[in-house]
């Protein structure tokens, strides 16, 4: 397709003017789409997470294991909701500020912050998971080779979320980069 193609393509879509009161509304809490998605996801983890913590006593073997193996495993669920409530937190919070600038370089700093609480809060999950699950169990030459998979398949999902985390700060640097010229 050529780029006038595309151009007249852009052009000739019909976008629905909001109005100012539109505009604000979207900008409560209550009302913001994404933000309202964040909190039905928050929601059906939590109820999710809830409904595992009523059942892994007995599906699970939660009362063959000390009480330190439970308590860690409570630890690790609520890093996980922990890290859900932050997340909307960032997000919920916006910096408002008269200079663009300032603002885009509070909310750099604030990013920063929250990638490293997120990359914390899932080591602190991934970790409580697997002490609770591997706690008592007697590991064979089969389960190491289990064991060392999922740990492998974990570390993975960390350097990934470290490399997500680090292209949203990258290209948040690039914009105030540019802002800058």
């Amino acid at each position: 397709m050529e780029l006038d193609d595309l151009k007249g393509a852009w052009n000739s879509t019909v976008s629905q003017p909001k109005t100012e009161n539109d505009l604000h509304l979207m900008l409560k809490e209550n009302k913001h789409p994404v933000l309202k998605r964040i909190r039905k996801q928050i929601i059906i983890e939590t109820a999710g997470w809830f409904l595992f913590l009523l059942c892994y006593y007995t599906m699970f073997d939660g009362d063959a294991k000390p009480l330190i193996a439970n308590a860690i495993l409570i630890i690790a669920v609520l890093a996980a909701l922990l890290h859900n409530l932050t997340g909307y937190s960032f997000s919920k919070n916006l910096i408002v500020d008269k200079d663009i600038n300032t603002a885009l370089h509070t909310w750099l700093a604030k990013m920063k912050l929250h990638a490293r609480l997120s990359i914390f809060l899932r080591v602190i999950f991934i970790a409580g998971l697997l002490t609770f699950f591997c706690w008592n169990v007697n590991i064979d030459a089969r389960r190491y080779v289990l064991l060392g998979a999922g740990l492998v398949l974990l570390i993975v999902q960390l350097v990934v979320l470290n490399r997500i985390w680090m292209g949203r700060i990258r290209s948040l640097r690039n914009t105030l980069d540019n802002l800058s010229r």
